[in-house]
């Protein structure tokens, strides 16, 4: 995984970076990744938006035949506290997810 933002926009260079421990209670916020791939492969992935291990959002996606991928998931946080965003790639083989990254937040 090359490069992972929480950022206020979903264009990634219209966005201001906001501090994974100052996130306003409320606010929107979209995780921007960018990260380089086989020429042709593809894969399923998700991003999870978890608070005191109940998921509270999942945006799955499909990566597909590129060897450079860009995308966003947002998600407007209405609960204050610790939050986990984890990024997983879903093995087809065994059925099971593999963490790629978290990032733990904590919103306010």
């Amino acid at each position: 995984m090359a490069q992972v933002r929480i950022i206020n926009s979903h264009r990634k260079n219209a966005g201001e970076i906001i501090a994974p421990d100052n996130i306003e209670l409320n606010s929107k916020v979209y995780v921007w990744m960018s990260f380089f791939g086989p020429k042709g492969d593809t894969g399923d992935m998700v991003i999870e938006f978890k608070k005191n291990d109940v998921t509270w959002k999942a945006a799955p996606m499909t990566v597909t035949g590129t060897t450079r991928y860009r995308t966003w998931a947002h998600y407007k946080f209405g609960k204050a506290g610790d939050w986990t965003i984890s990024i997983k790639r879903i093995d087809e083989e065994n059925g099971r997810s593999v963490v790629l990254k978290e990032i733990m937040v904590k919103v306010q």
